[in-house]
Parts: structure tokens; C-alpha cells; sequence
């Protein structure tokens, strides 16, 4: 399995591009030799330091890295949720300092195949009392490639590619497995998602930056039921900045249902939005939630600007006279 893995990561690493990239344990396993990134590191855990291989760069456990958040273009974790204390918080952590489209690349064991059903029952004997050896020690749980694209989902991480390998039988014997060598070809076509071994690619995904990629000129951020504050948006532009989308494609849009529209249009002027949408005479509403009063009224934007300093082109008073309401007719 460690051969087929091999060849899989050397293949998928090969055409991914950055500055920095990270692989999270499994010394033997040469993830990033064929990778062409300037700066390449292997972490390892206690757990990892006798294990033979290539020396690693730093020590660190798989669910507190020592990066800050979007800081790495790749990430690599070979079979690294099977043997990590929390899987969950370790892929937490993978998706945390990964920068927008960067890439995470998960090995493990298909629960799913027959080393995995041996696992099973191995592990199962132990729960009536029987003694032995685990197929593959170290390892409690598989988690299927099924499975983490859930988990993956939660994270805004979209699954890329996934490849099933390793068909031969759960075996122990060098000889036999070499006479069984032939299912490895006949697998993919005829039993694929039965593979022993799997390898996927999960891209991070950021709300908004993948239409900016297609051409997008401008993001709209609505709170169309109103009920947004201004710490909200100043932590929403900061996330959005973190992830590499600046305030010149940003545009905000506030409703008044509770009175905030104007404290939150100055925190959007503040973290540098210069797009702001209004209605005259504060027009509108939300065709989903019926209590959302309208937008920000345009003269109270305007009398904003103009008591902040801020140039705007618009007239006032002409402005106020043309959202006077109409009168009405004897």
C-alpha cells in the first residue's frame, strides 16, 4: 500500500503550485519529493520520532499547528486522522491554515475493503475477550472517503479527485500477496470503491472568491432582514480580506429593520468599502421575511458622508425635495 501511495502522491503533487507546503507524519512516505514549492516541511508527533524516514523539519501534532491561519498552499495527511488523538480538530486545523484554493491531500484506509473488514473483526473479537494483534496496529478507526467529504463539506472544502487502490486481500504473506498482484489491475474496473488504500484531494473554497475568479467584478454583501451588527460586518470584511478578496471588490447592502443600517454602513467605510446600496426615502423590504423594514435610506447616507467629510457628489436638498411624497389630489 505504501508503494501505490507513493506513486499517487508523487503523481498528484508534482502539478501543485505555491510558496509552502506541509506533510502532517508518516516519515516513510515521501509525500512532497516530486513537489517543486520553495519551502517544504515534514511535522512529526512523538509518536512519529522512531518511526525510519526522512528527518523532519519541526515537531508538531496535527491539531495545533504552528502556522497562522491561510498560510500554507498545501497540506498532506497520510493516514494521519487514523492515527491523530481528534480527527476532527486535526482537519479543523488542516482547513485553518490552508490559504484559499489551497489544496489538502487525506491517505488512508477504506474501511469499506478487506483490510479494513479484517480490522473489524479483529477489533470485534477484542470487545467478547479475545486476544491478538491488530491487522494494522496503532489504528482504531477508519474513516471512509464517504465519510470525510462530509466532514470536508463543513469546512467549505470541496472534494477534487479521489483514486481507490491496493485490491489485493488482507494477507501477510510477501509471497502471496506478489501471486495476488493481479487484482490490482482488474480492481479499478471491476470492484473500485473495494480498494484497501485511497487517496483524495480537497480543495478550500471561500465564498465569493471562486466568482471573482470567473470574472466577477463586484461583491454585494446583503443583510436583507436587518438584523446585522457592526461588529458582525467588521468581522465578515476581515474574513473576507484574510481570504485574499480586497474592499475594492466588495459593496455592502444594510437593512433598517433594527435601526443599525447606518452604524453598519460606518464600520463598512471604516475597513474601506466605498460602495454602499441606499433607496430614496428608504424604499423596499425582503420578500422572505416579511417584519424587514427597507433599505438605508439614501438622504440619511448622504447626510452621513457629508458629516463625516466624506465627498459624495450628491445634492441634498434635491435629494430630499425628490423623496417628498407626492400630494395628494383634492
Amino acid at each position: 500500500m505504501l508503494a501505490w501511495e507513493q506513486e499517487r502522491y508523487d503523481e498528484l503533487v508534482a502539478d501543485f503550485f505555491g510558496y509552502h507546503a506541509l506533510q502532517l507524519g508518516l516519515p516513510r512516505l515521501q509525500g512532497l519529493r516530486a513537489n517543486r514549492m520553495q519551502h517544504r516541511w515534514l511535522a512529526v508527533n512523538a509518536a512519529d520520532a522512531s518511526e525510519a524516514g526522512a528527518a523532519p523539519a519541526l515537531w508538531a501534532d496535527a491539531v495545533q499547528l504552528p502556522f497562522g491561519p491561510a498560510s500554507l498552499d498545501l497540506v498532506l495527511m497520510p493516514h494521519t486522522l487514523e492515527l491523530s488523538v481528534s480527527p476532527h480538530a486535526a482537519l479543523r486545523e488542516a482547513a485553518r491554515v490552508l490559504v484559499p484554493e489551497g489544496r489538502l491531500l487525506i491517505s488512508g484506509v477504506n474501511p469499506w475493503s478487506l483490510w479494513g473488514l479484517r480490522q473489524s473483526r479483529i477489533q470485534w473479537y477484542r470487545r467478547l475477550g479475545a486476544r491478538g494483534p491488530l491487522f494494522i496496529p496503532q489504528v482504531q478507526e477508519f474513516f471512509s472517503p464517504w465519510r470525510l467529504r462530509d466532514w470536508l463539506r463543513l469546512l467549505d472544502m470541496e472534494v477534487e479527485t479521489l483514486s481507490l487502490g491496493c485490491f489485493r486481500p488482507a494477507i501477510r504473506g510477501g509471497g502471496w500477496l506478489e501471486r495476488m498482484g493481479w487484482l490490482d489491475a482488474l480492481g479499478p474496473r471491476g470492484w473500485p470503491v473495494f480498494g484497501a488504500g485511497y487517496v483524495m484531494v480537497a480543495v478550500k473554497r471561500v465564498a465569493g472568491l471562486r466568482l471573482l475568479e470567473l470574472g466577477c467584478a463586484e461583491l454585494s454583501l446583503g443583510d436583507t432582514i436587518g438584523v446585522g451588527t457592526a461588529g458582525q460586518v467588521t468581522a465578515l470584511l476581515d474574513a473576507f480580506g484574510a481570504a485574499g478578496v480586497g474592499v475594492d471588490h466588495l459593496a455592502v447592502h444594510f437593512h433598517d429593520t433594527y435601526g443599525q443600517a447606518l452604524a453598519n454602513t460606518v464600520a463598512a467605510l471604516r475597513a474601506g468599502v466605498s460602495t454602499v446600496d441606499a433607496s430614496a426615502g428608504g424604499l423596499g423590504g425582503c420578500p422572505y421575511a416579511k417584519s424587514a423594514t427597507g433599505n438605508l435610506a439614501t438622504e440619511d447616507l448622504v447626510w452621513l458622508l457629508t458629516g463625516l467629510g466624506i465627498e459624495h457628489g450628491v445634492d441634498l436638498d434635491a435629494l430630499v425635495a425628490s423623496t417628498l411624497p407626492a400630494p395628494k389630489k383634492a
